[in-house]
């Protein structure tokens, strides 16, 4: 019998923090992780019950588009910290992706020659590109804002379900350009704001400040 997620109670969710995302990607992939995350903040697509595997399938999309952002943004050579090594959480992409970015860049290439990228960050975005499309597909929605100051209609994109926002959360992190740092504490990387910052939220630090004290 299928392990499964249950969406549990009917109170208000937790706000999404902006990270939602880093640290949807941190979890074990476990179902006593998946249900905690879902209490929290909601099943992945608003289901009252979503397999485990659904999960853990959605968390490797996450974990292979941020390796391949972190790739594209050229992170690959030596960083200067060791906390701002995102690329080093995921040993297991180098190799499993290695041929696969080589082939779409190689692809990718042929229709933008003159793109100036290097084959390999050509197919990184390539990939990065289909894995977001795929899973915003049937997931997004827009509405269209208009400015009375001026004449000027936009859309701005939302999503109803957890999974949706988290991709949307995702693509805005890639657009601003995030310099992300892992916490000292749980790990989980984040958007660095502030040089001096070594924690994900204040709940890291705090437990942080407790861990040293103990050793006292």
């Amino acid at each position: 019998m299928a392990e499964i997620i249950y969406l549990e109670g009917s109170g208000k969710r937790a706000e999404l923090p902006e990270n939602l995302f880093l640290r949807f990607m941190c979890l074990e992939p476990t179902r006593k992780s998946f249900q905690g995350f879902a209490n929290l903040y909601g099943t992945l697509d608003c289901g009252v019950e979503e397999p485990v595997s659904a999960w853990q399938s959605e968390r490797e999309a996450f974990r292979k588009a941020v390796f391949l952002w972190q790739f594209i943004e050229g992170t690959t050579g030596i960083p200067a910290r060791e906390d701002e090594d995102i690329l080093g959480m995921f040993p297991d992409l180098f190799d499993a992706l290695e041929d696969e970015v080589v082939d779409a860049g190689v692809l990718a290439l042929e229709l933008f020659p003159k793109a100036g990228w290097t084959v390999e960050a050509l197919g990184a975005h390539s990939m990065l590109h289909g894995i977001v499309s795929d899973r915003l597909r049937d997931r997004m929605e827009a509405n269209l804002v208009s400015d009375f100051d001026r004449l000027s209609l936009r859309a701005e994109p939302f999503s109803v379900c957890t999974a949706g926002k988290m991709w949307l959360q995702l693509t805005n992190a890639v657009n601003e350009k995030w310099k992300l740092r892992k916490c000292h504490w749980c790990r989980t990387p984040f958007r660095l704001k502030d040089p001096r910052a070594m924690y994900c939220s204040p709940s890291c630090k705090t437990s942080a400040i407790r861990a040293r004290r103990a050793k006292k």
